[in-house]
This record gives structure tokens, sequence and C-alpha cells, in this order.
């Protein structure tokens, strides 16, 4: 429906306020509605056409002539520092934090618990060539990042795997969208 034929409709001018907007559409609502005249068979019909006239006209996207300011961008992804003591720091919040790295331990392994109020997961991991093992990850909210401290066990009888290498792939994965 056009923005003319809505105006025709609710009877209401091109600079109608939405307040006369919505008090044209409630009083024309109230004589056409099928409810009101439920013996009229035109009556819905009247009442979809209103309620579709009403969108029409109060919705500012419909609105070429109304300028829009931009939206925001969304925020890029946090940056990540892989600590000399195998801490990954994140910048971002801790449950956004929390998030991102279930995403990533979902992608390189399996997540077997989680608890978002300790900020704990913990995963099944088995890095190429290696043994299958048991990661931990405690998550530390700060004030303006995330620590991200990192445990991996082996299974079995086998010495785990260096952990550098998943600690890298962690801090990839939380800086990807």
């Amino acid at each position: 429906m056009d923005r003319d034929r809505a105006r025709r409709l609710l009877g209401v001018e091109p600079d109608s306020s939405p307040t006369e907007l919505r008090r044209a559409y409630r009083s024309m609502m109230r004589r056409h509605h099928p409810d009101v005249a439920p013996d009229d068979p035109a009556a819905t019909g009247r009442a979809s056409d209103l309620s579709a006239a009403y969108t029409v006209l109060s919705s500012p996207e419909a609105d070429p002539s109304i300028e829009h300011p931009m939206r925001p961008a969304p925020d890029p992804p946090p940056h990540t520092e892989i600590r000399a003591d195998g801490a990954v720091i994140v910048e971002a919040p801790g449950p956004e934090t929390f998030m991102r790295v279930h995403d990533a331990l979902e992608t390189i392994g399996d997540v077997t618990y989680r608890d978002r109020s300790s900020g704990f997961l913990q995963a099944i991991i088995q890095p190429a060539n290696g043994p299958l093992c048991t990661m931990a990850v405690a998550i530390e909210a700060r004030a303006v990042d995330s620590l991200v401290l990192v445990s991996l066990d082996s299974m079995d009888s086998n010495d785990a795997p260096p952990i550098e290498p998943i600690l890298q792939e962690i801090a990839r994965l939380v800086a990807t969208d």
C-alpha cells in the first residue's frame, strides 16, 4: 500500500503528527472493526486495510523522505593477546569472552561442562597427532578485559601435547566474527 492511499483511508494530512495519526487510526477502528460490526462481512477487510495503512504511515523506514541516522557499525571482534605465562587476554567483557571461548572450544573439541556464573569451561579435544585431552578453562572478568587461563591434560598415560598451538587457535577463533 502506498502512503497516499494510506492517508486517504485514515483521513489524515501528509503533515499529520504521530499523535494525530494514532487518533485517526483508533477512531476508524472503533467504527469499522469486525467486533463492532459482526454482521458486516466487509468489516474484516476494512480493519485489515486500516491496520496496513497505519503500519505504512507509522513506520519511519517506509517513508523515504525521513532522514535516518546511520545505524552504528557492529563492534569489531576483540583483540586477543597470549601472555608469556600462557594466559590469553581478551579485550572484551566477561560474558562476551565466555561466549566466544565457548564457541572456540566447540570448534576444536567438545564442551563437556560449562558454568557461566563461575566462568568455567571444560572440553575434550584431540590435537593433531596427539592424545585425547581434557582442557579446563577459567575466565576471569576484569575492568577492561578478561583473562583466560587454560590447562591441558592427557586422558591417557602420555604427556599432554604443547599448549601453545592450542592457545593460538583459541585466540584466533575468539578474535574472529
